[in-house]
């Protein structure tokens, strides 16, 4: 799982099975929470409670998606003559929420049965240099650019010229530095092996703005404001947090000047990722947020009435608005789709869910997962999946750690 963590296109399966399929670990992950669930025994006592919390609240997400869901399809909010079946759009979505609760709550058995928490501490390392060696090798045409091994990865048969390692594009080798150098800079480490960690991350995020990965800048702020706002599991001093998100400021604003970034009129990337959003937001602000359209219903939502202006300048745009739009609209902020979907009640839920994760009593061995978290939390910033693996990785290793009394060492954790 750590080597597949970043890799967010592989074509066999991304084929195949669309959405769930694009991410090569969501297979592993659903594969380990499955044998979780089945063969390890359900934790006892406190572990127990912690776990019946995480299914209630898994439940209740579950529920009141659907009841929006019923209640859009009764009122008959969804206007006829889309291509796609909202039934079947529902199943499909409805599918890949419960997949990743599964995921969750099997591979969070596992982790604690099985020391996962130090184990992948290991391992990390190892993984992260592993991508930056082949990121290197195709920047140093080592490996031809149209490689077939390479071509596996990439969706667009390689268009983009940059170098991009096993992700598609330069904006996931981008998250891939962010995830794996904040967990680099947080694992305990003393003489040489931590300035091998300080060196390796910093080829990562080097790299990163070497091929101008933006998103990078939005995953490594999300990770920074954790070490701000959770000192305990930050692990780092407020002072430093201050200086480093000082720094990814004046990263971001650099990539916003020189791309147009936030120019709609210049940017027609910029102008379908910010119309949609802001198309969910209206739609929202309608008051469809207070009891939610249902799961994957903002496709049938992505109407002329609620779009901004801006988004006609967008030739993706407008066929996205077309009732024939092939692909599922996305709101491109997993927030905004949350809240629409799944309804209020829902949405502030989720947030109780994450922030009760974030207050895990962590020590020097187990900060690394909370920068997991936080750093999944910010990509969620720009895709609205409903199956994000490192979400599911981290929210999963941190139910572990929560299994074990709080006098134990989360590290090194009694076997049941």
């Amino acid at each position: 799982m750590a080597l597949l963590l970043p890799i967010d296109w592989f074509g066999p399966t991304g084929l195949l099975l669309r959405e769930f399929g694009a991410k090569p670990v969501s297979l592993v992950l659903t594969l380990g929470g499955l044998y979780g669930l089945a063969l390890c025994r359900a934790p006892r006592g406190v572990a127990g409670r912690v776990e019946r919390n995480a299914v209630l609240v898994c439940g209740a997400l579950l529920a009141l998606g659907t009841i929006a869901f019923c209640i859009n399809q009764i009122v008959d909010w969804t206007p006829r003559g889309y291509s796609r079946s909202p039934f079947v759009q529902f199943v499909n979505q409805t599918l890949l929420v419960v997949t990743a609760m599964l995921s969750v709550l099997g591979n969070a058995r596992l982790a604690w049965r099985h020391d996962a928490v130090a184990r992948l501490r290991r391992i990390v390392p190892g993984a992260a240099a592993f991508h930056l060696v082949i990121f290197s090798l195709q920047a140093l045409s080592i490996i031809d650019h149209f490689s077939p091994v390479l071509l596996l990865f990439r969706n667009d048969e390689g268009v983009i010229e940059r170098a991009t390692g096993l992700m598609s594009e330069p904006s996931y080798y981008g998250v891939c530095a962010a995830l794996f150098g904040a967990m680099l800079l947080t694992l305990p480490a003393q003489g040489a092996r931590r300035v091998f960690h300080v060196l390796l991350a910093g080829a990562l995020y080097g790299t990163a703005i070497g091929i101008n990965a933006k998103t990078m800048v939005i995953v490594a702020g999300a990770q920074i404001m954790l070490a701000i706002l959770f000192p305990s599991a930050g692990r780092i001093s407020t002072r430093t947090a201050l200086l480093l998100l000082a720094a990814i400021g004046v990263a971001a604003v650099s990539f916003i000047v020189r791309f147009s970034a936030l120019d709609v009129s210049e940017n027609l990337s910029s102008a379908m990722r910010f119309g949609s959003t802001l198309l969910s937001i209206n739609v929202s602000t309608s008051g469809y947020a207070i009891p939610g359209i249902g799961i994957g219903q903002f496709h049938f939502f992505y109407r002329d009435a609620f779009a901004p202006e801006f988004l006609y300048l967008s030739e993706e745009g407008l066929n996205q608005l077309s009732l024939d739009a092939a692909n599922r609209a996305s709101t491109f902020n997993f927030y905004t789709r949350l809240l629409l979907e799944v309804g209020l009640a829902g949405f502030i839920g989720f947030f109780l869910a994450m922030l009760a994760l974030l207050r895990t009593r962590l020590n020097a061995n187990t900060r690394y997962i909370a920068t997991l978290l936080s750093g999944s939390l910010g990509f969620l910033m720009t895709q609205d999946t409903y199956f994000y693996p490192p979400l599911v990785m981290a929210c999963a290793l941190l139910l572990s750690v929560r299994y074990l009394p709080v006098t134990s060492d989360p590290a090194h954790p009694q076997r049941p």
